[in-house]
């Protein structure tokens, strides 16, 4: 009986490591495993004169479903119901009767084991459960952290009228680009303008076709530079174009 056992458990093992069966449902081989070693104990149950040594074996696997495996608890009810059917099968058909107390004594071994499991792998899912959700939420937040950080960083360099580098970005970049000149003895232009007429189109046509007529220009300047360059809006309608090279 052993032996006949020892196969399907290692056709099961074999396939939850091998089978992408065993990649989709790791839980319903482990679980087929584990109920193969309780219909083999019970089996034995009612044929043994020690009753109590394997009895031990008997809530083994209850006690590994409930305290090791990785899935969701119904699992381990399904393998305490597996346990108990197969007990009640080998006791009606063992060839013959097993005595009152050591029917008795299995049924307090496997009440207990069947507790203990079911309730410890209950507490297990459920903590299992909240720190990967408490987890999930913390990436969560970490990530929305990292884009607003990212809009400031952004916010803090860019005009917000035109999208190009404002005064500080500008004076930062200018610094940066001079004194990489001197040192690669390179030259370096900069370009500054303004708007003609600019509060003209204010006064005649509003603001809201000012800050067109600004982001007009922004796209013109932008779309003549290089990648490496510079466009800037110092402020008003005042602009900037460093070049480096």
């Amino acid at each position: 009986v052993r032996l006949a056992c020892t196969v399907p458990m290692l056709i099961a093992v074999w396939a939850l490591r091998r089978l992408p069966l065993g990649r989709r449902q790791p839980e319903l081989l482990a679980c087929a495993v584990l109920a193969t070693v309780q219909a083999e104990v019970a089996w034995m149950v009612p044929r043994v004169e020690h009753v109590e040594f394997y009895l031990l074996g008997f809530t083994l696997a209850l006690y590994a479903s409930g305290c090791l495996m990785v899935a969701r608890p119904a699992w381990t009810g399904v393998l305490v119901g597996i346990t108990w059917a197969a007990f009640g099968v080998a006791v009606l058909t063992a060839p013959t009767a097993m005595p009152v107390r050591d029917v008795l004594a299995s049924g307090f071994y496997l009440v207990t084991a069947s507790a203990v499991g079911l309730l410890a792998h209950d507490q297990r899912y459920r903590l299992i459960t909240r720190m990967s959700t408490a987890r999930t939420r913390l990436e969560v937040e970490q990530e929305r952290t990292r884009a607003l950080l990212a809009r400031l960083d952004r916010l803090s360099h860019e005009d917000p009228l035109t999208g190009l580098a404002n005064r500080r970005r500008w004076d930062a970049e200018l610094a940066e680009a001079c004194a990489t000149a001197r040192r690669a003895g390179t030259s370096l232009a900069v370009v500054l303008a303004d708007v003609d007429h600019f509060k003209e189109v204010n006064d005649l046509h509003g603001h809201g076709r000012g800050d067109e007529a600004l982001r007009l220009v922004a796209d013109v300047l932008t779309s003549r530079v290089r990648a490496g360059d510079v466009v800037a809006r110092l402020g008003g309608d005042e602009l900037a174009v460093l070049l480096p090279g």
